[in-house]
């Protein structure tokens, strides 16, 4: 478990030194061991990274607790960052500090992954943000319930007008207009819309147009109402016919914000790539510019979502989210996800504008994870203890063979606490609950529990269990992991012994006990009674201390050949 959950081990001396790295810390930090030992961990990054989050863990080293997942990273030899998941556990010799023992784990592509995902994640709001002039809710009632703060400066109508009110109320339509009729039938009917267009008057009395864009909003299966995007489209409207190609294209641009900007002609062959995109992807513009998306490494028209992709093309769909994989300019591969939206002029198919992102970095994390779950669930499966995890004193995973020792099946285990299936008190005579509530609170707290516990089989059996339990993260959650065995047939087996040594000890009986060599290994009190030889002077004798000299000298030969 320690070797499948971290990539090397260390140690450190009473003073904080690192005195020891595994082998596979320099090949997989890229820093050499020689530069590491000998110093604090504290003096492996420059001082002004000294934050709250390094005083406390160094508070921590002198307080000489454990710790888990201490982050932090430090520069390769080579000067590119390494990422460092680090935990510890601190080891004492006859009460005194020696030192700290723990494992490191290379967390430097998961963080990557997860700054692409922030930046990402930060330019999809700039885009959103930019795309729109303001935000609105509507209820199940399709009637606005909220508007974001900018709506009275860039809209100009009053909020106590609008709240509570039916867009068709705030906008005295007609409800005989086609696209006006299209509209409320996609808002009876809870559909998505997209840019739908519409003038209102301003409560100063000037007409204002606006173009919305909404989405519905479940929970579960039940509807809730609509979230949506409001735009003044006033002066776009004024000068539609100058600004018509750029508004669309900024608009379907910065539906789906990305790494870069493309667009294809009618015979869906790329004819722009904005200019991020070679650095990004490693592509040359040369490479691809005039090609078809199926003309580029990596296309497999036999593959079914290589298939699915190349109808929507040709029959002019919207699609998001693509990905593929193709080749890079240095023959490495990468995975690009991409979306388009089709566009038209005056009813005519003129191409496609969309978005690119290299996800290398997020198909390999994912790939990473994967695997790594899948190591867990092997190791667990084979395991020959029963294995579970719990969340809020429930339990939410199990092995087969917890199942196996706790005679119960997985409906009776999971969602449960294991106070549910146990006796009302163990056998120190405290509460269940109560117990079973202390031992996870101190394993939340850092300190893992080895301790016995009683529960019950399905048909009331009582089993003896020996368990240890530990505070872990799993898919970045607290977590508690619960190893245990049946112990019942020990028990069984320890009281056994212990009422043969009483019924020995209590014996009537002058009995001695011998090995192979006629040594005597125990005596009873009545022995001890009968001959006046003490436990401690028979022991280790052999029975010729009890001869006669009115035996011959055969006799004890002959005695222990009979027996």
């Amino acid at each position: 478990f320690a070797e499948s959950a971290s990539d090397w081990f260390w140690e450190m001396d009473a003073e904080l030194r690192f005195t020891y790295f595994s082998d596979l810390f320099a090949k997989s930090s890229g820093v050499a061991v020689e530069t590491v030992l000998g110093k604090r961990r504290d003096q492996l990054i420059p001082p002004d990274q000294l934050d709250a989050q390094w005083r406390e863990h160094l508070e921590v080293l002198h307080k000489r607790k454990p710790f888990r997942d201490f982050r932090y990273f430090i520069t390769r030899d080579d000067g590119s960052p390494f990422y460092v998941a680090a935990s510890g556990t601190p080891y004492f010799r006859n009460g005194e500090f020696v030192g700290y023992r723990g494992t490191g784990t290379n967390i430097t592509e998961q963080v990557l992954a997860q700054k692409a995902l922030q930046v990402s994640e930060q330019r999809f709001k700039d885009f959103a943000a930019s795309a729109s002039d303001w935000f609105w809710e509507m209820d199940a009632e399709l009637r606005f319930s909220w508007f974001s703060g900018d709506y009275l400066e860039k809209a100009g109508i009053s909020m106590e007008r609008a709240l509570g009110k039916r867009r068709e109320e705030l906008a005295g339509v007609d409800r005989d207009d086609p696209v006006w009729a299209q509209h409320l039938a996609n808002l009876d009917a809870h559909r998505p819309f997209r840019d739908f267009h519409y003038a209102t008057v301003r409560d100063d009395g000037t007409l204002l147009h606006l173009t919305t864009s909404g989405i519905p909003v479940y929970d579960g299966d039940h509807f809730l109402g609509y979230r949506g995007t409001g735009t003044n489209i006033t002066q776009q409207v004024l000068a539609q016919q100058d600004l018509q190609s750029s508004e669309e294209r900024f608009r379907d641009f910065a539906a789906s914000a990305s790494d870069w900007f493309w667009e294809m002609d009618a015979d869906l062959r790329f004819s722009f790539l904005s200019g991020e995109m070679p650095s990004i992807a490693g592509v040359t513009r040369e490479r691809v510019l005039g090609r078809r998306r199926d003309e580029l490494p990596g296309c497999d028209p036999n593959d079914p979502a290589w298939s699915q992709h190349l109808d929507d093309l040709n029959a002019h769909r919207p699609f998001r989210a693509f990905r593929y994989f193709t080749r890079r300019d240095d023959g490495t591969s990468v995975c690009i996800s991409t979306s388009g939206t089709p566009v038209f002029r005056d009813g005519d198919f003129i191409g496609y504008r969309g978005t690119g992102t290299d996800i290398t970095i997020q198909v390999e994390a994912e790939k990473a994870q994967r695997e790594s779950e899948e190591q867990y669930r092997v190791l667990v499966e084979s395991a020959q203890d029963g294995v579970v995890t719990m969340r809020n004193e429930r339990i939410v995973t199990c092995n087969a063979r917890a199942l196996t020792i706790l005679g119960r099946g997985q409906e009776e285990i999971i969602g449960k606490n294991p106070a549910d299936f146990s006796p009302a008190l163990q056998p120190d005579g405290t509460d269940s609950r109560t117990k079973a509530r202390q031992l996870l609170e101190a394993a939340y707290s850092g300190q893992p529990q080895t301790f016995e516990w009683v529960c019950q089989s399905r048909d009331g059996k009582q089993i003896e269990l020996e368990a240890s339990i530990n505070c872990v993260t799993i898919a970045e959650e607290q977590s508690i992991l619960v190893v245990f065995r049946d112990i019942s047939e020990r028990k069984r087996t320890e009281t056994e012994m212990r009422l043969a040594a009483s019924v020995f000890d209590n014996s009537v009986e002058g009995i001695m006990v011998t090995d192979a060599n006629a040594v005597i290994l125990r005596v009873t009190p009545a022995f001890t009674g009968i001959t006046g030889y003490s436990a401690e002077e028979a022991i280790g004798k052999t029975p010729s201390i009890l001869r006669l000299q009115r035996h011959p000298a055969s006799f004890d030969a002959d005695m222990w050949e009979i027996l």
